[in-house]
């Protein structure tokens, strides 16, 4: 079966994609200074379970140890114009607790940086829908089976599942919501 589902996370749901990430190191940060941690790392964002998540990962260990969960207007990320030595951000919470995160940029090329920043901004102030998600959408985790795994095995192409192995598998019920979809209600009579 997972050569027809394809790897996903333990649970059988598909892991999200980033829908922006870029690699960066964490700032450590006593009183009002801020020094690098000299860890690579990398900063990404995802939608998971309705909710825009913020985090940072460091690259050698794979390690996430910043999952800040953002609401829509919720944050800023902007440059340190105090800092000359570096290329040093700042996700900023606009809430009365005004919540401060430090971030270095680590990517080569300086010129990229105000459009990872202006990406990141536009999904905080304007997250993706939910809803739009293949990976979970209104037919459950199963809905992204009607991407392009699904249309390589109805289009012959392979996917590692032969005629007879679809057939048993619609017939069965395991597919649920999307074996209804496809005409089949797991009773042996398909539609």
């Amino acid at each position: 079966m997972a050569a027809l589902f394809g790897q996903g996370a333990s649970d059988g749901r598909r892991e999200p994609k980033s829908l922006v990430e870029f690699r960066a190191g964490k700032m450590k940060q006593r009183g009002t200074t801020v020094s690098a941690d000299t860890r690579k790392g990398l900063v990404y964002l995802k939608v998971e379970d309705s909710l825009l998540h913020f985090y940072w990962k460091d690259r050698q260990t794979g390690k996430v140890e910043d999952d800040l969960i953002i609401f829509p207007g919720d944050a800023e990320l902007s440059r340190v114009g105090q800092c000359t030595t570096g290329r040093v951000y700042m996700l900023k919470f606009r809430d009365a607790s005004s919540r401060r995160f430090f971030y270095w940029m680590q990517e080569p090329k300086e010129s990229k940086d105000e459009d990872l920043v202006k990406k990141v901004n536009e999904l905080i102030d304007n997250p993706p829908d939910p809803s739009q998600s293949t990976a979970d959408g209104p037919l459950g985790p199963m809905g992204g089976l009607l991407g392009s795994q699904m249309q390589s095995l109805l289009g012959g192409m392979g996917g590692g599942v032969d005629q007879q192995q679809l057939m048993e598998l619609l017939t069965s019920g395991a597919l649920g919501p999307m074996g209804r979809v496809l005409g089949y209600d797991g009773g042996g009579g398909g539609g």
